[in-house]
């Protein structure tokens, strides 16, 4: 028995970040249901299966928005933000109730549903080295919980080989797949994936920019891609004169 993480809407120039912990007691249940890494599924498969995982699993989310990123960004890597983070999940999932580590920025919100018993963490390593994030993971739930009656082990593309994170992977993308419908509606425009890969929501960056003079809620302004839109607007504000 072990309880999985994984994040969706690391990359993302718009929307938030979550992050998944998971447990369920019969891992081939997962087996059955067809879990594998999310990125690699379409989206109403995702949504049948996230279905399904809820009501068959204890689980938490722990949500960054895009303001929070963009403060806990004046202080600390992208990557020490998700070590946090994870440790947030984990140890809320443990103690069945919302837990955020003292060092997460304000604004980030957890959602509980069950409690896991003290077993093995598997997660999907952010790091390059997998040993240190695993090191950092644990130090960081201890300074939450005990974790004595607890293993970690941190794996790349551990949503493809456990699932456990697997399922975490497909419950938090699915969560971030509706919130970036929600802020599609509260803005009035199609925002794409959120994706600086992805031209709709460049095309859509650049419009409202255009526009308002300013980038639209539920950016992440510390990330290059606004950045640079910002400058080149400012630059041609000022060609004007």
């Amino acid at each position: 028995m072990a309880v999985g993480i994984d994040e969706a809407g690391r990359g993302p120039v718009i929307g938030p970040m979550l992050v998944c912990a998971l447990y369920c007691r019969d891992p081939e249940r997962l087996r059955e249901l067809g879990v594998r890494d999310s990125k690699l599924m379409d989206r109403v498969s995702r949504e049948n299966i996230g279905d399904r995982l809820e009501g068959i699993s204890s689980w938490t989310l722990v949500e960054l928005p895009a303001s929070a990123i963009d403060l806990a960004r004046r202080r600390m890597s992208l990557n020490e933000l998700e070590v946090i983070s994870f440790a947030s999940a984990v140890s809320s999932l443990v103690l069945g109730r919302g837990v955020l580590h003292p060092k997460m920025p304000e604004g980030c919100a957890v959602d509980v549903d069950g409690k896991a018993p003290e077993c093995a963490v598997l997660m999907d390593a952010a790091d390059v080295d997998e040993m240190r994030f695993t090191k950092r993971v644990k130090a960081a739930c201890s300074d939450i919980i005990d974790v004595a009656s607890l293993s970690f082990l941190g794996r790349h593309r551990a949503d493809s080989e456990y699932p456990e994170v697997s399922a975490a992977s497909i419950l938090a993308k699915v969560r971030r797949d509706r919130r970036v419908e929600e802020i599609s509606r509260e803005i009035g425009s199609d925002i794409g994936s959120g994706y600086p890969s992805d031209p709709n929501t460049i095309a859509f960056l650049k419009g409202y920019l255009a526009r308002w003079g300013d980038l639209p809620p539920h950016t992440r302004r510390s990330w290059d891609t606004a950045r640079a839109l910002l400058s080149c607007r400012r630059n041609r504000t000022l060609g004007d004169f």
